[in-house]
């Protein structure tokens, strides 16, 4: 049937209306979400942005995949909330952003590397040789590949993906494909993880997974740092020694009420487990604005695990509260990992929302 043979027939008032308003709705829709990409400094990024919430989310693909930043609308200004975002350039101390940590979390120390607790380059020992990898792993030094954007009336979004290559597999034997869906939609920013491991992989794969999340302090220029609020529900901690790795005890720890950032040393980090439900944190600056973590995995490890490792002060400027699933030195205790046969998948995902606008 063609377009013109719909003139035959009379189209009801009602069914005229509901199109005009499907038309209206789509574009509405098209309007509020957006996702473009940039060029700036030579650095390439995503940029996905709600409208109507008034908030943005920038992505570097070639710099380890990884959320570079997040910004809110406030009073009519937007306010970036992460440390260092945007900015590649080479700077002495903590980069910033929010780095992917896999396929380790932390240290590692193999039987012939001694502990050290500033080593950058780590080890671990599997079938019968020692491999070298970098402090929280080699994701976030890769370049990830685009899969696809999107933004329509449901959100933006942009998937990138990591695959094992020659480099990867003399630090990690093993196939993978590993993608994150980036998602904006309706103020609250989605990042989901999947990791499958290859058919042809001939043993168990293995990893603990976090990402390093940095907030700036304070949160709204003009507050006092440490007059930031912390807040999570977990029941206990997961103490680490001097060179970083657990001690296996559990402390009992409640946070379950704000608490000032002030009031407590987060050098050298804490990790955090018990949580009954989905982990989560929230950092609410005195103003009111305030940050929410969530994080939910499709499975956790065996035993106790770190779920939220806390790092930063506020005389540093900034503040981590790492969403983690795994341990310090997991790959040579085996303790705290995921474990995937061959052709499985496993996924996990994490939330940021800002209230108090």
């Amino acid at each position: 049937m063609t377009l013109a043979s719909f003139s035959r027939w009379p189209i009801p008032r009602w069914l005229g209306l509901c199109v005009a308003l499907f038309f209206v709705a789509t574009a509405t829709g098209a309007e509020r979400y957006s996702a473009t990409t940039v060029e700036e400094a030579g650095v390439t990024l995503i940029v996905l942005r709600d409208e109507v919430a008034g908030m943005e989310a920038a992505i570097a693909p070639r710099q380890g995949g990884e959320l570079s930043s997040l910004r809110v609308q406030l009073r009519g200004e937007w306010l970036e909330l992460l440390y260092r975002a945007r900015d590649y350039r080479e700077a002495t101390g903590w980069r910033g952003k929010a780095p992917l940590l896999w396929p380790a979390v932390g240290r590692n120390f193999s039987r012939t590397q001694p502990p050290d607790p500033n080593a950058e380059l780590c080890s671990y020992d599997f079938a019968g040789r020692r491999y070298d990898l970098p402090i929280h792993g080699f994701a976030r030094k890769q370049a990830w590949q685009v899969i696809g954007t999107r933004a329509d009336a449901d959100g933006a979004a942009v998937e990138v993906e990591l695959t094992d290559d020659a480099a990867t597999r003399r630090q990690y034997p093993f196939g993978f494909s590993f993608r994150i869906v980036y998602r904006l939609a309706e103020g609250r920013l989605t990042l989901t993880h999947r990791i499958a491991a290859a058919r042809e992989n001939d043993a168990t794969m293995f990893f603990s997974i976090g990402n390093h999340v940095t907030f700036r302090l304070p949160l709204v220029p003009g507050s006092a740092p440490g007059e930031t609020t912390l807040q999570t529900p977990s029941r206990f901690e997961l103490p680490k020694d001097a060179n970083t790795l657990p001690t296996g005890e559990a402390r009992p720890l409640d946070l379950s009420k704000p608490s000032r950032l002030a009031e407590r040393s987060f050098l050298p980090p804490l990790g955090l487990a018990g949580y009954e439900g989905d982990p989560w944190v929230r950092l609410a600056d005195p103003t009111g604005l305030a940050i929410v973590v969530t994080h939910q995995a499709e499975r956790l490890p065996a035993g106790q695990c770190i779920l939220f490792n806390l790092w930063g002060s506020p005389a540093s400027g900034y503040f981590s509260p790492e969403p983690w699933v795994g341990l310090t030195d997991s790959l040579n205790r085996r303790a705290g990992l995921i474990e995937l046969q061959p052709g499985e998948q496993w996924a996990w995902r994490i939330d940021f929302a800002v209230e108090g606008r």
